[in-house]
């Protein structure tokens, strides 16, 4: 069986699947609708999908998707997860940007201007997506999670305060 999941690989959405799905198929998307799609076209696939954030609130993305009428899939399983969020890249001092998922950077938003007010930040996908970004090009940060600093091979330049983030996440499936 699949379990779709926002990707790319390090996301925090990963870190659930590699804790409770191991010995299934990871099939990483590129956004939560995606994730609601492809369990709708197919029975054999499940999905990971962020509900809430204890500094953010809803994740909103889920949430449109949860309530659609159409929606006929049910919550199979719910899953809380520690969020320890590090600023990571290759060079802090050519860096320009810093990227993230809208969630880490509307927590973050004012510790980044008070520790780094250069830095311009911009929303993308995913934590992991921005960290992908930050290895291909030196004028990106990103905020995201260990794992991804070490598939990218990224640099942890600093570590943010993250007592007590913790993200809910749902395993949905098609009603049987």
């Amino acid at each position: 069986m699949k379990v779709a999941y926002l990707g790319p690989n390090g996301s925090f959405s990963e870190i659930v699947f590699l804790q409770r799905f191991k010995n299934y198929i990871p099939y990483p998307q590129k956004n939560i609708k995606d994730i609601f799609e492809k369990i709708r076209k197919n029975n054999d696939i499940i999905g990971i999908v962020p509900v809430e954030n204890s500094f953010f609130g809803n994740i909103y993305e889920t949430i449109d998707e949860l309530i659609d009428p159409s929606f006929n899939l049910e919550i199979l399983e719910e899953i809380n997860l520690k969020i320890n969020i590090y600023l990571i890249g290759n060079n802090l001092l050519n860096s320009k940007y810093v990227q993230s998922h809208v969630v880490q950077l509307n927590t973050y938003k004012d510790w980044l201007k008070n520790n780094y007010p250069h830095l311009i930040q911009i929303s993308v996908n995913s934590t992991s997506e921005a960290c992908r970004c930050a290895s291909e090009d030196n004028n990106y940060l990103a905020l995201g999670s260990k794992r991804s600093s070490e598939i990218y091979k990224l640099n942890i330049l600093d570590i943010l305060p993250s007592e007590n983030n913790i993200t809910q996440f749902f395993i949905i499936g098609k009603l049987k």
